[in-house]
């Protein structure tokens, strides 16, 4: 079970079973459950915008080079900032990746399941 799950069967309102029994049971922190999620801040909600349009035009753009971009147009972000709001979204970069065996030769693979290599 996942916790969200388990965060949803909790019952503040259950007079048999305290808080701290119940966090017990469904194996949850009880300093995650009393502590409210911070509302987030309309200035990471607006790097976050600029960053997924940024990234809509030009996926193949990391942390440093989205920092780059986003000095260029006038906003003071550092990379960690900058990390951070792309690991929450979910971002990554693409990467051209080159694989020097595989550049060179052309594998074949045979009828009865051999590779080999010309």
């Amino acid at each position: 079970m996942s916790k969200p799950d388990r965060e949803a069967m909790l019952d503040r309102d259950c007079i048999d079973l305290s808080m701290r029994r119940q966090c017990t049971l469904l194996r949850l922190a009880r300093s995650g459950v009393y502590r409210r999620k911070a509302a987030p801040d309309p200035d990471d909600l607006a790097v976050m915008k600029r960053i997924d349009e940024l990234y809509l035009a030009m996926p193949f753009y990391g942390s440093r080079k989205m920092v780059e971009a986003l000095r260029a147009e006038g906003r003071l972000v550092n990379r960690k900032r900058v990390r951070r709001l792309m690991r929450l979204m979910g971002l990554v970069a693409l990467a051209l990746t080159f694989r020097w065996r595989r550049a060179f030769s052309i594998s074949w693979r045979s009828s009865t399941g051999r590779a080999g290599r010309y």
